[in-house]
């Protein structure tokens, strides 16, 4: 079983949370979208949640468990990143201002014009 640490403790993260920070980490800096991250989640395809893109919101959720998880080790966790309308993106470099703290990012929010530039290219 393969296990995920941050800080020397493990995470105890399920297997699809797992499945899902690989995923963000293999793409660092690169958004991994929603759809990319709702198929790691089950599988390539598979329809959830009402509507078209109402599988956005079950992505929310995991996201929320997860960054949860990393700030009961981390308190000032904040590598995981949402870019709004796209998905979300693991950064390499911790976010030093104090209006991003990790528990504004729970929900999306519109990324400042000079971070959402940064991040595409």
């Amino acid at each position: 079983m393969q296990r995920a640490e941050w800080r020397s403790h493990d995470l105890c993260l399920t297997l699809t949370e797992y499945k899902v920070v690989s995923s963000l980490v293999a793409n660092s800096e690169k958004p991994v979208t929603f759809r990319a991250i709702y198929d790691e989640m089950h599988y390539q395809g598979f329809h959830g949640g009402a509507g078209a893109r109402g599988y956005e919101v079950n992505v929310r959720g995991i996201m929320k468990k997860i960054r949860r998880k990393f700030t009961a080790v981390d308190p000032g966790f904040n590598r995981i990143r949402n870019l709004a309308k796209v998905g979300y993106f693991w950064s390499s470099v911790p976010r030093n201002d104090t209006a991003a703290s990790s528990d504004q990012t729970d929900d999306d929010v519109e990324p400042r014009p000079e971070t959402a530039a940064r991040t595409i290219m």
